[in-house]
């Protein structure tokens, strides 16, 4: 059974879907959420996660932009960095980000490479909803907890 919190989740993706449908972007739905997608009913997703393009997070700033409550901008944690916004949709926080590097034996490296090449649809509500594999996302988790200092925005 799907939690109430689910259902605003699912919605609100529904919602970024239908306005980016047109836009001709590369989006997929990453971290907690994803693995929700992909059938994982345990797991109840605090936030919704959008791995996308620079030129795809400039564009996600401009169409939704009464929704942005941290502007975008290039940002760094103690072991991750990215281009980073958070807008808030009803009551969903999404955390849309690009260009992900992460730390790693005191090395910036991409820890998403190729995430366009590893996108599968999940439907929910009758909606396909982007998102990274499984398997993808798997191994990006393992590469990206080998640095023993690994944090994330907040």
């Amino acid at each position: 059974m799907i939690t109430k919190t689910q259902e605003q989740k699912i919605e609100c993706l529904c919602f970024i879907k239908n306005i980016l449908e047109d836009k001709q972007l590369l989006w997929a739905v990453t971290g907690s959420m994803n693995l929700f997608l992909h059938g994982i009913s345990s797991i109840n997703p605090s936030d919704i996660d959008i791995i996308t393009t620079e030129e795809g997070i400039n564009l996600i700033n401009d169409v939704l932009n009464i929704y942005i409550t941290v502007p975008l901008d290039f940002r760094e944690a103690l072991n991750i960095r990215s281009f980073f916004a958070v807008l808030q949709i009803q009551s969903v926080r999404v955390e849309v980000m690009a260009k992900v590097e992460a730390k790693i034996l005191e090395t910036w490296m991409p820890s998403h490479s190729h995430w366009e090449n590893n996108i599968e649809h999940c439907k929910s509500n009758n909606v396909d909803i982007p998102c990274l594999s499984f398997d993808y996302k798997s191994n990006v988790d393992k590469k990206i907890k080998q640095s023993k200092y690994f944090s994330v925005f907040r």
